[in-house]
């Protein structure tokens, strides 16, 4: 390792070595000593080209193997290098509290994937259950850190790994943690997708991804960090995680199996999964491919209301609340807007206590779910970027103010665009607002049989409202959208449904359409040109 520090700039050379990455971390600490002693001070650490095997840290049981934190102006770059990750089970890559931290230039892969995939030996239709054989040389449901008992799985072309097409692609199962003599494992679909079971053939191919809180490149309460010429093969959950992070800026990044792999899927999770920030994310570029959930996810959770004053608040939860936040409170159980307040005052306390600027109306009782959609990745841009055959929805947004341009969205098991917020996991706030979708590409998808009149999944290009059953909620939060000169295939029941909403335009959009009706509306306001 050598290394220079001239005119404010740190700069080290890592070569590639047997140590496991104890260099590069070594690195990594000296870079952020350097530059925390002086705002002016930045550090480049570049990694030789090759291939780094990065093992877990000594000591460390259950942290990523690669930790930057407290960082402020450093850059990791390596153009022509590979990070092989060895601990399937561990994060790869975590930013922890940092700003201006650049990642940029390698490819992220694993050695051993943390999914497992195979082929379905046997079909008992009417017990509703199925024997799976995991293909060699990749783990098996006798890990019991990756695979806790229940979760789901995708039916998959055993020839290309592709999703199985015209079926339904996804299956909620239980599975036994023992092997058959055979070697093979029986899989017992749950009651809700029992009514799909002739959709499971022998000899279909099978996935089952781990769901845990590992992921790829977490970025963790920091500002400003770039993900640039990325690429990243595999991923324990989401291939990138931004929590409580504002704009994050991802270039160039590709998330996609690696060519002439024989796997079958990338990340077990979302490409990219943006939890609450104040700044949106900028995704220009990007290649999204093979993943076992969906796209890209933009949110913020909900903070719950545990007391109630005239005009106070005691919110629990996560997640930050500043003087001037606009809160929305929600009635989760019908998905009714209850109010939207600004907080005046904060007063320090645990749990919190917050002071609005108005009085709160009598429906707001506590238990109420609170968004602060201050908080909640506003100002977002999407562009330039490929989603192609994945299982899940393309772009999941419940953020406001930003703009999805001239992507590509082809072959995903669900929907292309998803506005909506999603009840079942406290993520919204309920309503976009100021969002223009334009000279987008929508092909093949939902490509999943199933979805094609499933609530969610019912349109290609999905605006509405969710109660707490995933039922249409009451009112219309969704304000000043804009689809214009997009391309769309229709594959559900219509190729654009709005419901919930008010200021909906739609221009110079062409359909192939493939139903009855390309447009269908629900308790809303819009204009089509």
């Amino acid at each position: 390792m050598s290394g220079t520090a001239d005119e404010g700039v740190w700069h080290r050379q890592v070569p590639v070595s047997d140590d496991g990455g104890a260099t590069l971390r070594a690195a990594i600490r000296d870079a952020c000593e350097w530059t925390s002693a002086a705002g002016s001070r930045s550090a480049v650490i570049e990694l030789a080209a090759g291939v780094h095997r990065i093992d877990p840290p000594v000591g460390d049981a259950a942290g990523a193997a690669i930790v930057i934190s407290d960082a402020s102006r450093v850059t990791l770059t390596a153009p022509q290098a590979e990070l092989l990750f060895a601990d399937p089970h561990r994060e790869a890559i975590s930013v922890r509290g940092s700003t201006d931290v650049v990642l940029d230039g390698f490819v992220l892969d694993y050695a051993t994937p943390s999914f497992t995939q195979g082929v379905i030996t046997h079909v008992d239709t009417e017990a509703s259950r199925f024997r799976f054989a995991p293909a060699p040389g990749f783990p098996d449901f006798s890990d019991r850190v990756l695979f806790t008992g229940t979760g789901y799985g995708t039916l998959r072309d055993p020839r290309t790994g592709g999703l199985k097409p015209e079926s339904r692609q996804t299956f909620m199962i239980e599975y036994a943690a023992e092997p058959a003599v055979d070697g093979s494992f029986l899989v017992t679909v749950e009651a809700s997708d029992r009514g799909w079971m002739s959709h499971i053939e022998q000899g279909d191919g099978f996935v089952v991804g781990h769901r845990g809180d590992q992921h790829g490149i977490r970025i963790q309460e920091s500002d400003s960090v770039t993900v640039r010429s990325v690429t990243i093969h595999a991923a324990p959950c989401a291939a990138i995680l931004a929590h409580e992070s504002s704009g994050t800026v991802l270039r160039d990044v590709t998330v996609a199996r690696r060519t002439g792999s024989t796997r079958w899927i990338s990340s077990n999770a979302d490409a990219v999964h943006c939890q609450g920030g104040r700044r949106g994310p900028s995704i220009v570029g990007c290649r999204f491919e093979g993943m076992h959930d969906d796209g890209v996810n933009l949110y913020v959770h909900a903070l719950t209301l545990s007391g109630l004053g005239e005009r106070t608040l005691v919110l629990d939860g996560e997640g930050p609340v500043r003087q001037g936040d606009l809160l929305q409170l929600v009635e989760a159980s019908t998905g009714t807007v209850l109010a939207e307040v600004e907080v005046a005052e904060l007063v320090a306390s645990e749990p919190r206590l917050v002071i609005v600027d108005r009085d709160l109306p009598a429906s707001v009782e506590v238990g109420a779910a609170v968004y602060n959609r201050s908080n909640a990745l506003p100002g977002f841009r999407i562009a330039g970027s490929l989603f192609h055959d994945f299982r899940g929805i393309g772009v999941r947004l419940k953020a406001s103010g930003g703009v999805i341009e001239d992507c590509r969205f082809e072959n995903l098991s669900g929907c292309g665009l998803w506005i909506a917020n999603d009840p079942g996991w406290s993520e919204g706030p309920l309503g976009s607002r100021d969002v223009v979708v334009e000279g987008n590409t929508f092909r093949a998808t939902p490509a999943d049989v199933s979805l094609r009149s499933w609530p969610h999944s019912a349109a290609t290009v999905m605006i509405e409202l969710f109660d707490g059953a995933d039922g249409p909620a009451a009112g219309r939060a969704h304000e000043r959208i804009a689809l214009k000169d997009n391309d769309i295939q229709q594959r559900a029941a219509a190729a654009v449904f709005v419901g919930g909403a008010t200021d909906v335009s739609i221009a110079a959009t062409r359909i192939d359409q493939g139903g009855d009706s390309w447009l269908a509306t629900r308790d809303s306001d819009l204009m089509v040109i």
